[in-house]
């Protein structure tokens, strides 16, 4: 089911740009092709590592931000660290198969917006996205505030 953003009339919409960090290749394909049947979205890269992100989001500029928690060379919440002092910052979205509380919470302190785990849906991640790049937050904040509280 394609979701489609009202254009506003006489203002051209430009695609939100999004960029997938994962280091298991049919994880990129498969959501870049989600993503990319979009009409409002276009996947600008994918890449698999911390480095990779960076260097990434550098060259690209995108609006969001797809991130893995487990990198084979740090964290996705390192990578988010450093991504978020890019200027503008873009949104980042963490889509994980990792579903512990310490993910959850270093993916928060590092200025993700979002929090997804890999068995969600395909219209679960393309919501994300596009409310990512709204600037809303999308974050479980009851698990946030129970693992805080301990």
């Amino acid at each position: 089911m394609t979701h489609r953003i009202p254009a506003q009339p006489g203002v051209p919409r430009r695609p939100i740009r999004v960029v997938i960090v994962d280091d298991h290749q049919i994880v990129c394909e498969t959501v870049g092709e989600i993503l990319g049947d979009q009409a409002d979205i276009e996947v600008v890269g994918c890449t698999g590592t911390v480095a990779g992100a960076i260097a990434t989001v550098r060259r690209e500029s995108p609006d969001v931000v797809l991130m893995d928690f487990r990198l084979p060379d740090g964290t996705g919440a390192d990578a988010t660290a450093t991504i978020r002092r890019h200027r503008p910052p873009p949104a980042v979205v963490f889509l994980t198969g990792d579903e512990s509380d310490r993910a959850l919470l270093q993916a928060a302190e590092s200025g993700a917006c979002g929090y997804l785990v890999k068995s969600a849906g395909s219209g679960k991640i393309v919501d994300a996205v596009r409310r990512a790049a709204r600037g809303e937050m999308r974050l479980p904040t009851e698990r946030l505030v129970e693992r805080l509280a301990r």
